[in-house]
């Protein structure tokens, strides 16, 4: 009997435990996908969304990529490779960074992990709270995407060299 009773309460635990988790993990993600379809907050996305810059950067990089392959037809020009790997970059090392850098604006112990750079350029959010976590983690997060794109035009792949929007 003790036993059952321990194994529900044990199993009522877990589920809420996984319960929170899966919010707390689905949270960032559905807000950044709904903040990506507003417009961008820094003024030189001139009001684009992020959607709205994906979708002129990819097509930036597909003409660059058909017009530098007319000009060298010996050169292997693989098609969506540079706006493959912007975006990549821009998940894999943006976001994630970009939440760190706000975190770091939360607890400055962490400004001890940032890049001396960074620090500063001004990335380490100011006054971060719980209720502004997300907003600001945005903000960072294009931060990260603009110097991104003002680094574009120097990147060693000739047919990747895309200007500011």
């Amino acid at each position: 009997m003790f036993s059952k009773i321990v194994s529900t309460i044990f199993s009522v635990f877990s589920k809420l435990l996984l319960g929170t988790l899966a919010i707390a993990l689905s949270t960032p993600l559905a807000f950044f996908a709904w903040r990506a379809s507003q417009p961008m907050n820094r003024q030189e996305f001139k009001n684009l969304t992020y959607y709205q810059l994906l979708s002129t950067r990819q097509s930036a990089y597909a003409e660059l990529a058909t017009a530098y392959q007319a000009s060298h037809p010996q050169v292997d020009v693989k098609d969506g490779m540079c706006f493959g790997v912007e975006v990549f970059v821009e998940v894999a090392i943006s976001w994630p960074g970009s939440g760190f850098y706000t975190l770091a604006g939360a607890y400055p112990s962490l400004k001890g992990y940032v890049n001396p750079l960074d620090l500063a350029r001004g990335y380490i959010p100011e006054n971060v709270t719980a209720w502004n976590f997300l907003p600001t983690w945005w903000e960072t997060f294009e931060l990260f995407v603009w110097h991104l794109i003002k680094h574009a035009p120097h990147v060693p792949v000739a047919y990747c060299r895309i200007s500011l929007p």
